[in-house]
């Protein structure tokens, strides 16, 4: 791997989960090793070797004892750019002290800066769900992320349940990310993020808030 980009960790936000990283209850904790990056070197398939030098890399992780009740993930670093670009956001259902919240990170790496809403940052929330497609807004006091997410066939991964792997997830590695980002209510970019992951698990409508208002 070269030109690693990999999520900032501050005093008191040691990753991508912020405080919430220190909480010893937590079902599943969420890492970002880089959010975009080249690759070398290859793999070998049914015997054939694969080479994905100059390719395009993210790397993620996940660990605990259940993935939550619910939730939206989506990622894409395929964009129209000379410079490198990568999207992540993630909603999720997650339990806490009997009771839940809905939580949510976004790092979106544009112009050489990683652009995060979270809910420890402060950031706000929108979401909306159609047949077709999944919007999704994010804001702050300065900056605005508007997401329209385009579902494609995908395939069954397995998850955990209460330490079990025995869940099924289905993602798609196919998706479109339509992409919106403001600053103080200015348009700086509009695209469309391609070969995108998307996954939309479980009772989605424990996760939708009011509209997304169009600019």
């Amino acid at each position: 791997m070269q030109n690693l980009h990999p999520w900032p960790k501050m005093l008191g936000a040691p990753g991508i989960m912020g405080w919430f990283s220190f909480v010893p209850f937590m079902e599943c904790y969420h890492g970002v090793v880089s959010v975009h990056h080249r690759l070398q070197g290859q793999l070998e398939v049914f015997d054939q070797p694969v080479d994905f030098s100059n390719g395009i890399g993210y790397i993620e992780k996940d660990w605990g004892v259940s993935f939550p009740k619910a939730w939206i993930w989506m990622q894409s670093n395929h964009f129209d750019s000379a410079k490198p670009m990568s999207l992540m956001a993630s909603v999720a259902h997650i339990p806490w002290l009997g009771s839940h919240f809905i939580g949510y990170i976004v790092g979106f790496l544009w112009e050489g800066k990683l652009y995060r809403f979270a809910t420890y940052t402060g950031a706000k929330m929108q979401v909306e769900l159609t047949e077709n497609q999944v919007k999704l807004a994010f804001f702050d006091r300065k900056n605005r992320l508007e997401i329209t997410a385009h579902p494609a066939p995908g395939a069954n991964l397995i998850s955990p349940i209460s330490g079990q792997m025995t869940g099924k997830v289905n993602e798609s590695m196919q998706a479109k990310l339509d992409v919106a980002f403001y600053e103080k209510g200015e348009l700086r970019y509009q695209g469309q993020g391609k070969n995108a992951g998307l996954e939309l698990a479980g009772g989605l409508d424990e996760l939708v808030g009011k509209p997304v208002k169009n600019h």
